[in-house]
């Protein structure tokens, strides 16, 4: 098999689900060259179609379908989980009118579900890296911040407050899980979408089985380096979800909204 190039992104659910396979502690011919980035530049990439596979937000998909398909291992899905807003001051969402609010980039998951809960909102979006939101937040740079990743288990770090929840509120409304993140996969490269699946796949059986033997390429990657921080934040994102996106199809077509006919699970 060719080598292939991968982007994923830093935080702990990716470099646990990929750990194996990208430090070969799991017996396959599949090779990579390895990006790691912000999620919002994996996004860039996948538009650019400068990647062979890309973790990227489900709120990009619509922008990169005519090249990539979603891979059915790997992904991120959650129960009353998502990303959420955070203030230095108790608000309320009828408060947000008028205020600034730092997003996580334009293309990201938690920008268009925002947009699904809270479109006529009259509120100044500021983009800025994920790792860069708690402290503009903090510093009164932006009135609130949406928080992605590791920013939901150390925001009370920082003293600061939580707005909304946006994956309770998905939930709340359509009683189904919220689609993060997914693994995307060139179109022309679909025919060896079943042996990077199985990779991906054995990669998250090892990392179960073998977490001491990962654990400091986690570490190494990590925007926060507390352990029950890390743990928290794989036990939350790496479900069944991230075994068989099959099992919550229907959940991402109405989060896309597309017709359950049309083929873009692979």
């Amino acid at each position: 098999m060719s080598n292939f190039s991968l982007a994923i992104s830093t935080c702990p659910n990716d470099t646990y689900i990929f750990g194996g396979l990208i430090n070969k502690l799991i017996n396959t011919d599949i090779t990579f060259d390895i990006t790691y980035d912000d999620i919002e530049n994996l996004n860039n990439l996948a538009i650019n179609r400068n990647i062979d596979i890309c973790k990227v937000s489900f709120g990009v998909y619509h922008k990169i379908a005519s090249d990539y398909y979603i891979l059915s291992a790997g992904a991120a899905l959650g129960y009353n989980t998502g990303p959420i807003l955070v203030s230095k001051q108790n608000l309320s969402v009828d408060e947000l009118s008028g205020k600034k609010i730092a997003i996580p980039g334009i293309n990201t998951t938690a920008n268009l579900l925002f947009d699904i809960l809270y479109k006529g909102i009259d509120i100044e979006k500021i983009e800025m890296r994920f790792d860069k939101i708690i402290s503009a937040v903090e510093s009164g740079e932006v009135d609130i911040g949406i928080l992605i990743h590791e920013g939901r288990f150390i925001y009370k770090s920082y003293n600061l407050k939580l707005v909304i929840d946006l994956g309770v509120e998905y939930f709340n409304l359509f009683g189904l899980p919220t689609p993060l993140g997914f693994i995307a996969i060139r179109k022309d490269l679909v025919s060896i979408s079943p042996s990077i699946n199985d990779g991906i796949r054995r990669s998250i059986d090892f990392a179960k089985s073998n977490y001491l033997l990962i654990e400091n390429f986690i570490k190494e990657h990590a925007q926060d380096m507390n352990d029950d921080v890390i743990k928290s934040h794989i036990d939350l994102y790496v479900n069944k979800y991230s075994y068989d996106l099959n099992v919550s199809k229907d959940a991402i077509y109405k989060f896309l909204n597309i017709d359950l006919k049309e083929e873009i699970i692979v």
